[in-house]
C-alpha cells in the first residue's frame, strides 16, 4: 500500500536534541529525499584469493535533501542557514505522513542551501544536510502541529 507525501513535515533543531518548535520547522518543502547512504565495500582479497573477496564497511547514512520555497526569513530556514554557517551538528527529525506517522531522527551537518530562480517560476533551495551516526526510526501518534 502506498501512502501519500503530503503532509510530512522536516524540523532542524538548534541543538542536537530532537524539537518541533515552531522556530525548529522547515516552512514550505516541495519534496526530500532522504537516507541515501551506503556502506563501503572492503576489498580483503590476498595472494590466495581465487576471486574477489570483500566485506562490508560501516554504515552510511548519506544525505537529506530538502527542496523549499525559498522564504528568507522563515524560522526553521534561517535556523539551517545559521548551522551552515556556524557547522554545527544539529538534529534533524522528519515525519512521514505513513499509516503509523514515522519519526525519523538523525544528527545532521547543514552542508549547503543554493537558490535557484527562473523565468515565469519560483524562487527556490535545495537544502543539503549531511547524516552523521545512525539515523533512528520511530513511530509516534500524530505528527507534531506548528
Amino acid at each position: 500500500m502506498a501512502y501519500g507525501a503530503q503532509g510530512s513535515v522536516l524540523y532542524y533543531s538548534s541543538s542536537t536534541s530532537a524539537s518541533t518548535t515552531v522556530d525548529a520547522h522547515v516552512g514550505e518543502v516541495t519534496d526530500f529525499t532522504a537516507i541515501t547512504g551506503a556502506a563501503a565495500v572492503i576489498d580483503v582479497t590476498h595472494l590466495q584469493s581465487t576471486a574477489k573477496e570483500k566485506m562490508i564497511g560501516l554504515c552510511d547514512m548519506g544525505q537529506v535533501t530538502v527542496n523549499v520555497n525559498c522564504l528568507a526569513t522563515q524560522a526553521g530556514q534561517v535556523m539551517c542557514w545559521n548551522a551552515m554557517k556556524t557547522r554545527a551538528k544539529r538534529k534533524l527529525s522528519l515525519f512521514l505522513n505513513d499509516t503509523g506517522i514515522t519519526q525519523i531522527d538523525c544528527d545532521a551537518y547543514c552542508m549547503s542551501m543554493p537558490i535557484t530562480a527562473s523565468v515565469d517560476g519560483k524562487i527556490t533551495r535545495s537544502i543539503t544536510f549531511e547524516l552523521s551516526g545512525l539515523a533512528t526510526f520511530s513511530t509516534v501518534a500524530a505528527i507534531p502541529t506548528h
